[in-house]
């Protein structure tokens, strides 16, 4: 596991999930597993580090505009998420894990603050259903592969 750069945030990229994460519950398969380690400030909650990594600049917020505009004739959920912007499934004081279930994929996020390492794993879990899941996970990785390096350093801030 090797240390990278990227856009001047210290952070490991593993391919698997963190020990302890609840991130996994109610899942039997995973199709698509990131997790990235981030220094975290020890003063700060899961919670508190998700909603700034989440906080979504303007061209974000239309990019998912036009996702639930695209998505909807094909019967996808297009409601908006928490103040974190995806629901919330479980909280406990170390970790915090949103996400969605539907037709065609579930998806789950999780923040996983290890205060002992004064670290946290931001972790993403797709599981996909049918062809439709496979088809539209094509298309929305490449912007999670494109946003990801910037939530990731908002979250170490």
């Amino acid at each position: 596991m090797s240390c990278q750069l990227i856009e001047g945030v210290s952070m490991k990229r593993l391919k698997f999930v963190p020990e302890g994460s609840r991130i996994l519950q109610g899942f039997e398969m995973v199709d698509w597993c990131e997790s990235c380690q981030i220094s975290a400030a020890s003063d700060k909650t899961p919670k508190q580090i998700a909603a700034i990594a989440f906080a979504l600049p303007p061209w974000f917020a239309l990019l998912m505009r036009l996702r639930h505009w695209v998505v909807r004739p094909l019967g996808l959920k297009t409601d908006g998420g928490t103040e974190l912007l995806f629901p919330i499934i479980e909280e406990s004081a170390n970790e915090i894990v949103m996400g969605m279930t539907d037709r065609h994929l579930d998806f789950r996020v999780s923040v996983l603050k290890d205060a002992e390492n004064s670290c946290a794993y931001l972790t993403t879990v797709v599981h996909k259903h049918n062809n439709l899941g496979t088809v539209y996970f094509f298309f929305i990785r490449p912007f999670h592969v494109l946003t990801s390096p910037s939530l990731y350093k908002r979250a170490e801030s």
